[in-house]
């Protein structure tokens, strides 16, 4: 339940990262599981079934169907994230300490893109896509270092709870942070709150 939970909430976020690692994490879990037999073989092939349906609805999602034509097509400068990511290091190192400032970042970001004749991100008000890079150009190295220490904290009581989903929480998060900016969305925020709450 719990998984699926997740993957709602990553469909609903649109986070192509998040899903593929999402996957691959929770099929890890239910190999070795079934491999430890900690699950039945029903079990097994009810999961492998709810697997394979989860990906084909991931697939079918125009969003997600049109970001994966493109990269396919044109590899990952087809993908706009380089761009964000210049724009993104140029904002922290106008004000690397205390950052600019949550609203004056977005403004720095479309004059960069701007001038760098980005016209993707200009024209789509794109974040920077790397949560870690949004929150050092906006609060600085300060704001940074309490979101690494936030993430650490929660990865060190999840493993010494043992908890499993816990721990595939915390790592799907900071492996989804380094493409999304997933804390300037509500949904992300959302995502992010209520299940760091729950594990």
């Amino acid at each position: 339940v719990m998984l699926i939970s997740f993957f709602g909430f990553l469909i609903l976020l649109a986070s192509r990262t998040s899903l593929v690692i999402l996957l691959l994490f929770t099929l890890f879990l239910v190999v070795k599981a079934m491999a430890e037999k900690k699950i039945k073989p029903f079990s097994f092939y009810i999961f492998i079934s709810t697997y394979v349906l989860a990906i084909f609805i991931a697939l079918k999602l125009p969003y997600l169907r049109d970001r994966i034509d493109r990269i396919a097509e044109r590899g990952m400068s087809g993908d706009p994230r380089s761009m964000t990511f210049k724009c993104g290091t140029e904002a922290f190192l106008e004000s690397p300490v205390f950052g600019m400032g949550i609203g004056d970042v977005r403004e720095f970001a479309l004059l960069c893109y701007k001038h760098h004749g980005f016209t993707e991100p200009l024209e789509k008000h794109y974040n920077f896509h790397n949560e870690f890079l949004e929150t050092a150009a906006s609060t600085g190295i300060v704001g940074f270092l309490v979101i690494i220490l936030l993430l650490l904290s929660l990865l060190k009581d999840a493993i010494r709870q043992k908890n499993r989903i816990g721990i595939l929480f915390v790592l799907m998060v900071i492996i989804a942070f380094q493409t999304e900016s997933m804390l300037s969305r509500n949904k992300g925020i959302l995502f992010f709150t209520f299940f760091s709450s729950l594990l």
